[in-house]
């Protein structure tokens, strides 16, 4: 029995989910021929929210609390706060109010997608769980919630901790129809399941400044904080309440300077304290040498980072456009008082202001014109701030804060669908000034990211990353858009472009880390297993518990027969991450390289236990049987796998091996056509098909698969010996007669 190399593409696709981050799922991509246009960054503002703990639940140790330093003096204040969508922000479980149903029919949910099914619930002990589980295969793997997410007005999501890592789990319950559903990201096939990161930009507007890891992508210090808290609007009070416990006042009755009150802010930078979270654009950037975990108010967002916004068409609007939805509405550009968020927004109280009479400050002289039958008094905002589904979350309705002169209504529950998001035409607002290099930089940086992270049209990621691949010639020192862009290559399938992005990194910056995973995988792909193991040992020194890490070096050491180095580091990989069945599957690689195919079939069958999705180590263990004289198990296992993943890669190939070996021949030339078909990088679908041609007196058939093979992989080496070997030696064509 022979072995191909190993190459976990398991653990490369982990690996590339987690390098890539962000709040959104690069899963799928639309087949929809896009236009391709312009957009560009528009520094609308900034943008970032956070955290504050919720009332009743208790503070983790050692966790800073400005609710108690403040409430001593402002009791009121900040009772109305937590009473407050944003004071309820981000929390634990136990103790929380449960405003979900659990009913098993309710909270159970088959993928639409693929094989496997959801189940929210609650044990005896009071933890809240999440389960996966594949339907006919016994498998199931429950994560625990330990936070959380969202003041549950509109939804609740749930976080859990994977191999170290803050993740998102698979389940959202969206408050406003009473259902559960997939989370955004979740929908379509091939998601990250169990291991969606929940990044430092995602927790900004959720929760309070955890610490976090910045050489890793979602791990934190903890106890993370619990909700949005009073200093993400006044800033660090600790000063302030000791110069007031100490008796001192403010001179002549002027705002007191050891605390930020925003009424005391020009309209613009008031504005920005709400802009943390209520303008997020389409991607945020920070601004060089920054971080997420480090921001007050008292400071311009602008220096933490640029908001680059990108138009939408047909009115779509999203979660978190309060203020750039207002900026476009002339109540807030073409009045002498423009509106901000707190002319109707109480931040300390969960009402608004009524909205009439701040309406009528302006429109006293000029009635309603009542165009829809409204009886007098009505509240304007029923009529010019329209209430529908936004555009990047389901089940969810918000009020547009665009406010229209024109009374306009959506019909109840009106949701923009996923065709719809991805057909939007972007078009260019705003464009560097001419000879700005480092504006242009940033510009190409956000498109990359763009279209990277799922938010936009991801068919026009090439076109992004060639950009941004001719900015970065200027800008050496330019990192984050150097990772960025090796990213995107390996998106892309282009290995030499992202092995120069990378190899840049690593001379420039040696002791930045977060590139090393995909750097490393990369270099097994290309066959460089001594430098991948070079590329990832300050990766398992800085972070002995980097599972994903160790797993890699095991398959670089294996690569180069050092099984004893290869078993140590997968078998750490193994204790680090007990439910990773990519692990399992490179394990048994491992022991088949080392002769041992007894020892690979178990660590394979504990793969498929810990995963029976993992289409790798099922066919290795189908491969297995077949070649011990268990066609019948074999081919059950196959078909097993076929019912989950009709198109899995070397599923087809191995049941036309069984199937050739059985005389059913149709069959077999059925399942290397559809092998070919799908994965037609794969030399041995195209010999194996014209061989069986052979067999059959088919001589056409077989020059058709090899002159298919041929033209799917030019690069392959053996062609002509194999068509030789098949076909025998070409006949010369004799020369063509000169006549004078």
């Amino acid at each position: 029995m022979t072995c191909a190399p190993i190459r976990p593409v398991a653990l490369g696709a982990t690996l590339l989910a987690l390098a890539i981050g962000g709040c959104t799922d690069p899963a799928e991509r639309s087949t929809t021929n896009l236009p391709q246009s312009s957009k560009s960054a528009v520094p609308m503002g900034p943008d970032g929210p956070p955290p504050s703990r919720i009332k009743g639940a208790a503070p983790p140790p050692n966790a800073e609390n400005q609710h108690e330093l403040c409430q001593d003096c402002h009791p009121d204040e900040v009772a109305g706060f937590l009473a407050t969508g944003m004071g309820r922000s981000f929390y634990r479980p136990r103790g929380a109010p449960i405003i979900e149903n659990f009913a098993p029919d309710v909270a159970t949910l088959k993928h639409k997608r693929m094989a496997a099914t959801y189940r929210a619930y609650v044990d005896k002990e009071g933890a809240w769980w999440q389960e996966e589980s594949v339907p006919g295969t016994g498998y199931s793997r429950q994560v625990r919630v330990e936070y959380i997410i969202g003041s549950g007005n509109h939804s609740r999501s749930y976080l859990g901790l994977v191999n170290g890592e803050l993740i998102q789990l698979p389940l959202t319950w969206y408050s406003q129809k009473g259902l559960w559903d997939m989370s955004p990201g979740y929908e379509g096939r091939g998601h990250l399941r169990f291991l969606r990161a929940v990044v430092p930009e995602c927790l900004f507007c959720h929760n309070g400044l955890s610490p976090h890891r910045v050489e890793t992508i979602a791990r934190y210090e903890h106890p993370l904080k619990l909700g949005i808290d009073c200093a993400r609007c006044h800033g660090d009070g600790s000063v302030h309440a000791a110069k007031r416990a100490a008796g001192a006042t403010p001179p002549n009755g002027a705002p007191d300077p050891w605390i930020m009150n925003p009424a005391h802010l020009s309209e613009a930078r008031a504005m920005e304290v709400c802009q943390q979270c209520h303008l997020q654009g389409t991607v945020r950037l920070l601004q060089a040498g920054r971080r997420w975990d480090q921001y007050s108010p008292k400071e311009s967002l602008s220096d933490l980072l640029t908001v680059y916004g990108f138009p939408r068409t047909g009115g779509r609007f999203e979660i978190a456009s309060h203020s750039e939805r207002l900026s476009k509405s002339k109540c807030r550009t073409q009045t002498k008082a423009p509106l901000r968020c707190s002319t109707c927004h109480n931040p300390h109280a969960k009402t608004t202001t009524q909205v009439p009479a701040v309406c009528a400050s302006c429109h006293q002289d000029k009635p309603c014109l009542d165009p829809i039958g409204k009886e007098p008094g009505v509240d304007c905002v029923e009529c010019h701030m329209r209430k529908g589904g936004v555009s990047d979350v389901p089940h969810v309705t918000f009020t547009d804060h665009r406010i229209s002169r024109r009374a306009t209504r959506l019909r109840p529950g009106h949701e923009a669908t996923q065709a719809q998001r991805l057909k939007h035409v972007l078009k260019e607002i705003s464009t560097p000034k001419p000879g700005d290099d480092r504006a242009s930089l940033r510009l190409a940086h956000a498109d990359v990211l763009h279209s990277l992270i799922g938010a936009g049209d991801r068919l026009r990621l090439p076109a992004a990353y060639e950009r941004l691949r001719h900015a970065v010639k200027s800008h050496p020192d330019a990192m984050e858009a150097y990772e960025t862009l090796g990213k995107a290559a390996l998106e892309l399938r282009q290995p030499k472009q992202a092995l120069e992005a990378f190899q840049h990194l690593q001379s420039k910056a040696p002791k930045r880390l977060t590139f090393r995973v995909p750097f490393g995988q990369l270099l097994l792909d290309l066959g460089q297993p001594k430098a991948a193991l070079d590329v990832l040992r300050p990766v398992v020194s800085a972070i002995p518990e980097h599972g994903l890490a160790w797993g890699l070096m095991g398959v670089g050491h294996s690569t180069l027969g050092d099984f004893l180095e290869a078993n140590r580091a997968l078998q750490r990989a193994a204790q680090l991450m007990p439910d990773d069945s990519t692990v399992q599957f490179s394990l048994g690689m491992t022991a088949l390289n080392q002769g041992q195919p007894k020892s690979a079939f178990t660590f394979w069958s504990r793969a498929v236990a810990l995963d029976p999705l993992n289409v790798q180590a099922g066919v290795e263990r189908a491969r297995y049987l077949r070649f011990n004289g268990q066609p019948g198990r074999a081919k059950t296992a196959l078909q097993t796998l076929v019912r989950f993943q009709p198109h899995g890669p070397q599923i087809n190939l191995e049941l036309a091996r069984i199937a050739a070996a059985e005389g059913r021949t149709e069959d077999a030339l059925r399942y290397y056509s559809h092998e070919s078909r799908y994965y037609p990088k794969l030399p041995d679908a195209y010999i194996e098909r014209a061989q069986l041609s052979m067999r059959l007196n088919d001589r056409n058939e077989a020059r058709s698969a090899l002159e298919s093979g041929r033209k799917a992989i030019p690069g392959f080496p053996h062609w002509d010996r194999i068509e030789a070997d098949l076909l025998g030696p070409k006949t010369p064509t004799p020369p063509t007669p000169v006549t004078k």
